[in-house]
């Protein structure tokens, strides 16, 4: 499979592409960024510092089977806002956002005002997931993605 390299520039630019795209809908500042570990986590502390806003972890994925049910590491921080930014780096079928948000939904036993996303990378499904707002920054068929973290 190919591959294509995210420069450190490039992963700038998206983050204050996401930032300017934020601040033009007026998202709420009474928000939360959650970042799933492991892929969502650089752009997760990126963002928010940029944004000011807090962040907090969740451990879950579904492409390896492994983390299987979403682990909220600081779940009074999420319990606290009206707001979720869901931060990974890639969007591929849709199943690990829409199940985070059904389950945010359960465990905090709450409707979150808005919830929005931010992936470098996303295929087109992301049009039909349960985000309010997202932000796909390129979208790059059959081409595996590599990260400057990863290099």
């Amino acid at each position: 499979m190919d591959k294509i390299h995210m420069t450190w520039n490039e992963f700038e630019s998206d983050i204050t592409e996401f930032v300017e795209y934020m601040k033009k809908i007026k998202f709420d500042k009474d928000s939360v960024i959650l970042g799933l570990k492991r892929g969502g986590l650089p752009s997760a502390v990126y963002l928010s510092n940029k944004l000011d806003i807090p962040i907090s972890l969740v451990s879950f994925q579904t492409r390896d089977n492994n983390d299987v049910e979403p682990k909220f590491l600081e779940p009074e921080i999420i319990k606290n806002t009206k707001n979720v930014i869901i931060v990974d780096d890639i969007y591929d079928s849709g199943l690990t956002v829409d199940t985070l948000i059904d389950e945010l939904g359960t465990q905090f036993n709450k409707p979150f005002k808005n919830i929005a996303g931010l992936f470098h990378y996303g295929t087109p499904k992301l049009q039909d997931s349960k985000l309010k707002y997202y932000r796909r920054i390129s979208s790059n068929k059959n081409k595996w993605v590599v990260f400057p973290w990863e290099s």
